[in-house]
């Protein structure tokens, strides 16, 4: 933290425009989510000092489950299938197992939604080799 003053206090009355690149870790100091950074991305609410959740999980398959079977189901069948998400495969079931088995047909853009946007042209110009595309990211 007294970095980050620091930096902040050297630039406060430059007169002119700042960028400050910061690099950051998800779930820093927390270490449950430091331990298992991807289930911990986005949670619903949870036990602060057990990290467990404050809800029953339901014994029906989830949303991410049955999207994960519906789309894996169909890249094995068509490999022009290609998932597009930007920092969230786990809203989609596509966990590391899953990333593993296809790695030519998911890409993951990281916080980058733009990119999420814009990169499917490249995967149809100048001809379509790619048809179907999936993009997905967690809009909040």
């Amino acid at each position: 933290m007294k970095i980050m003053v620091d930096i902040l206090t050297k630039v406060e009355d430059t007169g002119h425009p700042v960028v400050i690149h910061m690099c950051t870790v998800k779930g820093k100091g927390y270490r449950f989510a430091e331990s298992d950074r991807e289930n911990w991305h986005y949670m619903g609410p949870f036990d602060i000092g057990t990290g467990k959740l404050r809800y029953e999980t339901l014994s029906a398959p989830t949303y991410e489950a049955l999207t994960a079977a519906y789309l894996s189901g169909q890249m094995e069948k068509d490999s022009s299938i290609t998932i597009i998400t930007a920092g969230t495969p786990k809203v989609l079931g596509f966990d590391e197992k899953l990333r593993r088995q296809f790695p030519q047909q998911f890409v993951d853009v990281g916080i980058a939604e733009g990119h999420a946007v814009s990169m499917p042209i490249l995967f149809i110009w100048p001809r379509p080799a790619v048809k179907n595309i999936v993009i997905c990211w967690n809009g909040t």
